[in-house]
C-alpha cells in the first residue's frame, strides 16, 4: 500500500479513508469515484491530497455569498457537473440564499446584484485565462485587498478537482439542467 507495510495498520488506514471518503460524499451530497480510485490505484497520493482541501475553503474576510460565487463562477468554465453540484451543495450549507445559487448556475446575471454578478463573472473571466480586471473594479471597493486574494485562490483552488477528474478520465460534463438546489 504505498510505504504502508504492517497488516493490522494497513487495514486501519484503509478503514479511515473509508469513513473519511464517505463522509465527504455524505457532506458533499455527490459520489466522489475519483477518490475511491486513487485509493485503489495510488493511495499514497491521498495524504498529499487531503493537505490542499484547507486552501480549497478558506476565506475568512471575504463575504460567503461572494467567494461561493466566484467558485461557481470558475467550475462552470470547468465543466464538471459533480463539481458544479459540490459547489452549490457547500454554497447552500454556508448560507447562499437557493434564489442566489440557481440565478447563477442558469445565467440569470439579471437577478444578481452588482457584487454577486461581478463575483460569478471574476470566476468565469480568471479560469478562462483572462485577468478580471473590470469585475475586480467592482469588487475591490467591496472586499479589498485581502479579499481580493481570497477571491483569486478561491478561484484557483475551484480548478484542482475538476482538472484531476479530467486527466483520471472520470469528468462529467456539465448538465445545468441536472444541478439540485436544496430548500434554504
Amino acid at each position: 500500500m504505498n510505504g504502508i507495510h504492517a497488516g493490522g495498520g494497513e487495514l486501519m488506514w484503509r478503514a479511515l479513508v473509508n469513513r473519511g471518503i464517505r463522509g465527504m460524499e455524505k457532506r458533499l451530497g455527490v459520489e466522489l469515484r475519483y477518490l475511491w480510485h486513487i485509493r485503489d490505484v495510488a493511495p499514497g497520493t491521498l495524504a498529499p491530497l487531503a493537505l490542499f482541501l484547507p486552501l480549497v475553503g478558506h476565506g475568512r474576510r471575504t463575504p460567503a455569498d461572494l467567494l461561493h460565487l466566484a467558485r461557481i463562477g470558475a467550475t462552470l468554465v470547468q465543466d464538471c457537473g459533480e463539481c458544479l453540484q459540490i459547489a452549490v451543495n457547500v454554497a447552500g450549507q454556508e448560507g447562499v440564499p437557493r434564489e442566489v445559487l440557481e440565478a447563477a448556475v442558469r445565467g440569470r446575471f439579471d437577478l444578481l446584484g452588482p457584487s454577486h454578478r461581478a463575483a460569478l463573472a471574476f470566476g468565469q473571466s480568471v479560469s478562462s485565462g483572462m485577468d478580471g480586471a473590470e469585475q475586480r473594479e467592482v469588487l475591490l471597493p467591496v472586499v479589498g485587498e485581502a479579499g481580493m486574494v481570497e477571491l483569486a485562490v478561491a478561484v484557483a483552488s475551484s480548478q484542482v478537482f475538476p482538472v484531476l477528474k479530467r486527466g483520471l478520465g472520470m469528468a462529467r460534463a456539465c448538465r445545468l439542467d441536472a444541478i439540485r438546489f436544496r430548500a434554504a
